[in-house]
C-alpha cells in the first residue's frame, strides 16, 4: 500500500501558508493573528476572502436549448460533474486556477481525516487510505514537457512522494486519484493536446478530472461534455469585496467609481489591482482601467526590488 501521508501534509504546509497570504484580503484580516499556528491552517484558509465567500457562482453551459439553466457555487459545480469529467472555462482573473487550488487544500484535508480515523481503530492501516478516498493532484499544463504522467509524477515528488510510471498507472485504474488540470490554453503544442486527449480517453471510467481553460479556442474542449462558465461579480458581490478589502474607503471609493463598477470590476483580480491602486493612490480612482494596470504594474513592481 502506498502511504500517502507525507504527500498529503505536504500539500497542507506548502497551499496553505499561499493560501494565507493570497487572502490578505479577508474581511476578518486586520482581526486575525498573524502568527496563527499551521495546526489551524482550515479555519485560517476558511476566513472570509473576496473570492469564495460571495459564493463565485458557475453557470452550466447548455447542449440544448431547451435545458434549464443550472448556476452553482464553483467547487460545488466542479465537484458534482469531476465524475463524468468537467471544463470550468473564465476570463483571466476570474478565480479558475485558484478554485482549483481551494480543491485540492480541501481534498488533501479529507483524505488525511480519512488516514487519522483510521489511525484510531487499526495503528497498521494509519498511513493508508481507504477506496473510497480520492487523493488529489494538481496538473499545470504550462509546465508539459515530455507527457501528462511525467507532470503529474513530478508534482507527487514534489510533495514528497515518489512513485514509478507503473506504480501511478495502476493508482490511476484503482480510481485512487482527482486530477486538477490547470490551463488547458497553456499547452505548448498540439502534440500535447493529444496526448492530453488520449490521456483522458484512457483514464476516462476510472480517474475523475476537473480541466480550466481560458478559451475554447485555444486547446478545445478535449471532447468534454459537461462545461461550466465561471460567472462576473455582480454588483453587490463587487461591493461586498471592496468593502472586505477598503472597510474605511469603501464609500469614497464606490462614489468614485458611480457607474462605471462594472468596467473595472468583473473578475477578482482587476477588482484586487483597483483597490490596490486606490489605495496607494492618495484614495483616488484612475481616469481608466489602462491607467489602473500601468499603476499597479508600478506599485507591484516596487514590492518586488523592496
Amino acid at each position: 500500500m502506498v502511504n500517502f501521508n507525507p504527500y498529503l501534509k505536504s500539500i497542507r504546509e506548502t497551499y496553505a501558508q499561499w493560501w494565507d497570504c493570497y487572502t490578505i484580503t479577508d474581511v476578518v484580516g486586520k482581526k486575525r493573528d498573524e502568527k496563527k499556528s499551521r495546526d489551524n491552517w482550515r479555519s485560517a484558509m476558511l476566513s472570509p476572502s473576496p473570492f469564495f465567500d460571495f459564493n463565485l457562482t458557475v453557470e452550466k453551459v447548455k447542449q440544448k436549448k431547451e435545458e434549464e439553466t443550472e448556476r452553482l457555487t464553483v467547487l460545488a459545480g466542479l465537484l458534482k460533474y469531476a465524475n463524468d469529467h468537467v471544463l470550468l472555462i473564465g476570463r483571466p482573473g476570474s478565480g479558475k486556477s485558484t478554485a482549483l487550488l481551494r480543491l485540492l487544500l480541501e481534498l488533501a484535508e479529507e483524505a488525511q481525516s480519512v488516514i487519522a480515523r483510521g489511525a484510531k481503530q487499526n495503528d497498521a492501516i494509519s498511513s493508508t487510505i481507504g477506496t473510497n478516498s480520492k487523493i488529489p493532484i494538481l496538473v499545470e499544463l504550462r509546465f508539459y514537457k515530455t507527457s501528462i504522467i511525467e507532470l503529474i509524477r513530478d508534482f507527487l515528488k514534489r510533495h514528497q512522494l515518489w512513485l514509478e510510471i507503473a506504480e501511478i498507472e495502476k493508482l490511476l485504474f484503482e480510481r485512487r486519484f482527482l486530477l486538477l488540470f490547470d490551463g488547458v490554453n497553456e499547452l505548448p503544442s498540439e502534440a500535447a493536446r493529444q496526448d492530453l486527449r488520449k490521456f483522458r480517453q484512457d483514464y476516462q471510467q476510472t480517474t475523475p478530472m476537473i480541466f480550466t481553460t481560458r478559451d475554447l479556442g485555444v486547446g478545445g474542449d478535449l471532447g468534454i461534455e459537461k462545461k461550466l462558465q465561471m460567472q462576473p461579480l455582480t454588483e453587490n458581490q463587487m461591493r461586498e469585496f471592496v468593502c472586505g478589502y477598503l472597510p474605511e474607503q469603501e464609500e469614497e471609493l464606490v462614489k468614485q467609481l458611480s457607474g462605471r463598477l462594472r468596467e473595472f470590476g468583473e473578475t477578482p483580480l482587476l477588482l484586487l489591482m483597483l483597490c490596490s491602486v486606490f489605495k496607494a493612490n492618495q484614495n483616488k480612482v484612475p481616469s481608466n482601467l489602462g491607467s489602473v494596470f500601468r499603476r499597479f504594474t508600478e506599485i507591484y513592481d516596487n514590492k518586488l526590488k523592496q
